[in-house]
């Protein structure tokens, strides 16, 4: 069985088969690995959401099932508004912000998408300590610091123009 391996700002990805091993690497300050476990758990059973199989506090590692390619790589699903729409809506209905949609951090997997990466996820407005780069340009007010997961996942899925 191949071992996919990526590193990104926070974390180190492994993909071995049809699970993903992160290894949480930094931001810990932020409590970034406890967030997003809290919200694993909370979403598990919602369709647009990776299963958390397990996770190890001691090695901050969290084991999810593979949801897919994310959108540097994969082709955006023709029904992508109406699932970008459903998303949204779920994240309203449980007054819930990802704060980090992006291209990267949004999957595609047998024609469904997928967010991924709940690490800054929240139910309040994101702190100003936060990393000011969060959101890149996919951020509703780049280089602003205002965050709208409805401006980023449509501006994500190349459903609005990348101008604020």
């Amino acid at each position: 069985m191949a071992l996919v391996k990526l590193t990104g700002n926070t974390s180190t990805i492994e993909r071995i088969g049809d699970r993903v091993l992160k290894h949480i690497t930094s931001f810990l300050d932020y409590g970034v690995f406890e967030r997003e476990i809290h919200i694993l758990k909370e979403f598990r059973g919602l369709w647009f959401v990776p299963t958390m199989i397990d996770f190890s506090i001691g090695h901050r590692v969290i084991e999810m099932e593979y949801v897919g390619e994310d959108l540097r790589t994969a082709k955006v699903p023709v029904n992508a508004g109406e699932q970008a729409d459903s998303i949204l809506a779920a994240l309203e209905c449980f007054r819930m912000h990802h704060n980090d949609i992006r291209p990267d951090n949004v999957t595609v997997k047998n024609g469904q998408l997928y967010l991924i990466d709940w690490q800054w996820a929240g139910r309040l407005t994101p702190p100003t300590d936060w990393p000011v780069n969060l959101g890149g340009k996919f951020r509703a007010g780049w280089p602003e610091w205002r965050f709208d997961d409805a401006v980023s996942l449509k501006k994500t899925l190349g459903l609005a123009t990348m101008q604020s």
